[in-house]
């Protein structure tokens, strides 16, 4: 009779508990969707879609002007706890207006929130690889203190979806970014987003090829790399039995409660997010190949001398350093770069001959320009005055390949705009070949980094490009064969240890400039840790005869050129 008493009572216990649990919890599962609720209407994943919500979250993070702040606050607990919880009394406030705010724009989201619990014993729930759950017989949020701190204002913000009702996974995932996202404190929208990258990330490796995946990787700056680095190490950690015990358990109730992928479902609030992003007109403008997005390089010596600058890299376009580098300027003889290219495309035959004449000199002498060494009369190939432009900057090579291909100097310029023109470059307009100051004749940094990098997969041009001497044979006014040595190179061989910096940086090739309007100017290329990088400053100080700051810019910069130490990414 005790017996039949006690175990009446473990059964009503029991079914007391199954019935606040189906009352607080179960019959969520079951609940008009948030989709629903909001006019949201799901689709499947494409790569398109799913790479520009990559484009927007990383533009998201990139925005974010306080992210000194929160990587230096960020905490990264180590195993077995030992970690000061940081104050979490503005967080927990922090997150509960933003849920109230998200309220009014959602009616389905309640409108009180109660303040979220840190576990006591956090380590546990680490140790089941748990970062928050919600307790239904107390109606509260709770999550682990020990966790990365980034980490905790998404977790605390899905806890509270789930106060409001909403059960399913990615429902709360998604309703914790859209709180996240749209707060005014910096360590919320980094939170929101880096959770919303890593499943961004990992359906895009799912749809890409590894070479396309890393590269469209590249455009995420190696610090938020290394925080999503920090955090995985955290949770591999406390990889062991007890995960797997809990992740199975885990597993079985979501698919019991009519989630059929189980644990995937958390990954599901990508459809809720491509829906929101569709709905809201911000995927209309997809484009195939992404667009730059500011990386990070670490932090320069120094500041630079010159006004002017930029360092891109040229497999991905992304831009790492700029300081006014769409300003228009006066390029001097780097001029001769699109001088050269259109040239190159306009000549049929390398090794034909022109003949120099007085119209190539025009003015030259005159103007202290620097020049060739070829004769009025003389004799020499398209080849020769190629590599005089080039090499030594000869303004009379430019001159005679303008008026030996185009009839004039201003039908050449016009050759050379529409170049421009076919490049896209806005603020870029020639006049004079030679890069001699002329009026409305101007470029800018950024400009001329897509000059160059069109230049560059010209093999004629790249070879002459990369040249450090050359051997001008005999001609009909001079019988003995010249050797010219390139003024890049013999000033990087005699500054810079041959052109190899001390980071590992090559520099391969370059183009100065000079005048005493334009100061200092360098475009140059150099190749690191297997990837080209475009560096291009204007305005310098100083003269030929005082020290290169145009070269000390471009050196810093290559110098601030970091390895690569995560190429294997699984997030």
């Amino acid at each position: 009779m005790a017996f039949s008493r006690r175990a009446l009572g473990v059964c009503c216990l029991f079914s007391t508990l199954f019935l606040l649990y189906v009352l607080t919890c179960g019959v969520n599962f079951n609940r008009n969707t948030f989709a629903a609720q909001a006019g949201l209407e799901t689709s499947e994943l494409t790569e398109a879609e799913l790479r520009q919500v990559y484009r927007l979250l990383v533009g998201e993070i990139n925005e974010i002007n306080e992210i000194n702040e929160i990587m230096e606050t960020s905490e990264i607990a180590k195993p077995g706890g030992g970690r000061s919880l940081p104050d979490t009394g503005a967080m927990h406030q922090h997150a509960i207006e933003e849920m109230e705010a998200l309220s009014q724009a959602y009616p389905g989201l309640i409108s009180y929130y109660p303040k979220a619990k840190p576990v006591y014993f956090s380590e546990v729930l680490s140790h089941c690889q748990l970062g928050g759950f919600y307790s239904c017989f107390t109606m509260e949020a709770n999550y682990n203190r020990y966790m990365p701190s980034t980490s905790i204002p998404f977790t605390i913000c899905h806890e509270l979806a789930h106060v409001s009702g909403f059960a399913r996974e990615d429902e709360a995932n998604f309703i914790s970014y859209l709180a996240c996202s749209q707060s005014t404190d910096p360590l919320f929208r980094y939170s929101g987003c880096t959770y919303a990258l890593r499943y961004t990330l990992s359906a895009l490796r799912s749809k890409l090829e590894s070479r396309e995946y890393l590269r469209l990787c590249e455009h995420l700056p190696e610090w938020v790399w290394q925080d999503l680095y920090e955090t995985r190490l955290y949770w591999d950690a406390y990889e062991g039995k007890l995960a797997d015990v809990y992740q199975s358990y885990n597993n079985s109730f979501l698919k019991a409660n009519h989630q059929e992928d189980g644990v995937e479902s958390y990954g599901r609030m990508l459809y809720l997010m491509l829906a929101y992003y569709r709905e809201a007109g911000r995927l209309a403008h997809y484009s195939p190949d992404p667009e730059p997005i500011l990386a990070q390089v670490s932090a320069l010596g120094q500041e630079l001398f010159c006004p002017y600058a930029i360092m891109a890299d040229r497999e991905t376009g992304a831009v790492l350093y700029a300081k006014d580098s769409s300003a228009r300027a006066e390029p001097a003889s780097v001029t001769k770069i699109i001088t050269a290219i259109t040239a190159i495309e306009l000549i049929d035959d390398m090794d034909a001959k022109v003949t120099m004449k007085t119209r190539d000199f025009t003015d030259l002498y005159r103007l202290g320009a620097s020049l060739s060494g070829f004769k009025v009369g003389e004799a020499v190939s398209y080849r020769d005055l190629l590599y005089t432009l080039m090499l030594i900057s000869g303004c009379d090579s430019a001159y005679a390949l303008a008026n030996n291909l185009c009839g004039s100097l201003p039908a050449f310029a016009e050759k050379m705009n529409e170049r421009a023109d076919s490049l896209g470059l806005s603020d870029s307009h020639f006049v004079d070949p030679s890069g001699l100051t002329a009026p409305d004749h101007y470029t800018s940094a950024e400009d001329t980094v897509k000059i160059l990098d069109y230049a560059l997969k010209n093999p004629v041009f790249r070879e002459i490009f990369e040249t450090a001497s050359y051997e001008i044979p005999p001609t009909n006014l001079t019988p003995e064969e010249r050797v010219i040595n390139s003024y890049f190179f013999s000033r990087l061989e005699r500054d810079y240890t041959n052109g190899y910096l001390e980071n590992g940086v090559s520099v391969i090739g370059g183009k100065t400039g000079f005048t005493n309007a334009a100061g200092l100017c360098l475009a140059t290329v150099g190749a690191f840790d297997g990837r080209e990088y475009i560096v291009v400053v204007f305005g310098g100080p100083g003269t030929n005869r005082t020290p290169q700051y145009n070269f000390m810019d471009a050196v810093e910069l290559f110098l601030s050129l970091r390895s690569r130490q995560f190429t294997s990414r699984t997030y």
